[in-house]
């Protein structure tokens, strides 16, 4: 517990957390750069018109996945972007408050 004999020390590292925001971006434009599959060109012809069918399905599905997944991975970078500007306000407000001022007439 913290008192004035054992404070309670708060670092953030402000480097680490826009190394995340950068990784965050970095997944969004791999899994908006992949590959889609036509399920058409790559199964051929099965001799059953519902595999492809059912292939289809399935991608319509992950694609749709892939959207959730995007938007979600979009609300970490906002986050994490707002965590960082407000960490980086935050020092230069306590900088300045503690900066020592001339008093010198």
């Amino acid at each position: 517990m913290a008192d004035e004999t054992n404070p309670v020390h708060f670092i953030v590292d402000i480097d680490r957390l826009s190394a995340a925001r950068d990784q965050v971006s970095q997944l969004r434009a791999d899994l908006k750069a992949a590959t889609e599959i036509s399920v058409w060109e790559e199964l051929g012809n099965t001799g059953d018109s519902r595999v492809p069918q059912a292939v289809e399905r399935f991608l319509h599905g992950w694609r749709d996945g892939r959207d959730r997944i995007d938007e979600k991975l979009g609300d970490v970078h906002a986050l994490l972007t707002f965590a960082i500007d407000t960490y980086i306000k935050a020092d230069a407000t306590i900088e300045s408050a503690t900066r020592p001022t001339d008093t010198a007439p």
